[in-house]
């Protein structure tokens, strides 16, 4: 099962030893690193799924609303996956709920096996990656829908907020003793 965080970082290594040129974003809620197709700046994610020849091997923690495209490193089978972000919108669209979310596009888990129609070959890593932003940049419209989704999700977020602590400042603290 793959950890939260830390665990990626041989499949950072290995994206920078294709991608030298990649850069952190200055905000790390964009993504894990921006590179540049087509001199135009584009942040993905580098994830990394250890997963055991023959097992399904989860990927946690995918955010479709980012619309970013997902790299998935597996160090046991030593394949890529390249993931387009419009087939990340996809997949969340098919879910009826998110992993530890109501909405999938916030947070949903895949499977390493689910998304082997998008392996690569490290040396092939470059081109796959150039061709998934060129797909996602073809369907921006997804784009687009996503940051108008995040916008709805942070309001009734907010206002949510606002009630619960209209309710709860009336309300006596519970105490054991």
């Amino acid at each position: 099962m793959q950890r939260i965080s830390g665990e990626g970082n041989e499949a950072e290594q290995r994206f920078l030893q294709r991608w030298p040129a990649a850069t952190k974003p200055a905000h790390s809620k964009d993504g894990d690193w921006s590179i540049v197709v087509d001199n135009q700046a584009v942040c993905v994610e580098v994830k990394q799924c250890a997963a055991p020849p023959g097992t399904a091997g989860t990927i946690n923690q995918i955010r479709a609303i980012k619309y970013t495209p997902m790299l998935v490193y597996n160090p046991a089978l030593q394949v890529w996956l390249v993931v387009p972000a419009a087939e990340l919108v996809r997949r969340a669209a098919q879910k009826q709920r998110g992993q530890h979310t109501e909405i999938s596009f916030e947070s949903m888990n895949l499977s390493f096996r689910e998304l082997a129609e998008f392996q690569c070959a490290e040396d092939d890593l470059v081109e796959a990656v150039t061709a998934a932003v060129r797909f996602d940049r073809a369907h921006r419209i997804l784009s687009v829908a996503m940051v108008a989704l995040h916008a709805q999700i942070r309001s009734v977020a907010d206002n949510a907020i606002h009630e619960a602590r209209r309710l709860t400042a009336t309300v006596a603290v519970f105490r054991l003793r």
